[in-house]
């Protein structure tokens, strides 16, 4: 469990694993306990996932920062997406 003191507890998600979007969804329905489909808000109702994937082509500069379902989420611009559980015990792979 996290520890609120020493501040977030980011799970990054694995970079082979397709779509950033996809990505981020199944990570934070690892993270609920559901299935991807179940979330709610849609991820397309919180951010135009469409347009994220267009930002990153490998930049590690370029980051975007937005909260989805609760979970402060970040995604790089190389592609690595991380995923602030502080208030929540997670692991992903």
């Amino acid at each position: 469990m996290s520890d609120h003191a020493t501040g977030p507890t980011p799970t990054p998600t694995d970079r082979r694993n397709g779509r950033i979007g996809h990505r981020i969804v199944e990570a934070v329905a690892e993270i609920e306990g559901t299935h991807p489909t179940e979330l709610r808000p849609p991820l397309y109702d919180t951010i135009d996932a469409e347009a994220l994937e267009r930002l990153f082509t490998g930049d590690p500069s370029v980051t975007v920062h937005f909260v989805y379902n609760g979970h402060e989420v970040t995604v790089r611009g190389d592609g690595a997406v991380m995923i602030d559980t502080t208030d929540r015990p997670a692991t992903v792979n």
